[in-house]
């Protein structure tokens, strides 16, 4: 859960953080993850996310996303999560999800 936090966080940086519109850039990082759930038990695995803006002219619209959490467990189980959220034309398209 602290995972998604983090991610949740990153995806709100939006226009309105800097009004230079050269600031807005693609943003993409990844980093290893451990879980435990009682069901599964210890998963270790990876967590990336991707920011990138569907229209740099955009100044209303914050960033589009896709975030990917993979994992193997204990129980010999791949968990595979990817949510993800598409914005544009200011705002007024939105396309939001998970696989």
């Amino acid at each position: 859960m602290i995972l998604m936090q983090v991610c949740n966080f990153a995806q709100n940086q939006t226009v309105e953080d800097s009004l230079d519109l050269d600031a807005r850039r693609n943003f993409f990082f990844a980093f290893p993850a451990l879980s435990y759930t009682p069901e599964t038990r210890w998963a270790l695995g990876g967590v990336s996310m991707y920011n990138f803006y569907l229209d740099f002219n955009d100044t209303i619209s914050p960033a589009s996303s896709i975030r990917l959490w993979a994992g193997y467990t204990q129980n010999k189980q791949l968990l595979i999560y990817m949510p993800f959220n598409l914005t544009w034309k200011e705002r007024k398209n939105v396309f939001y999800g998970q696989v």
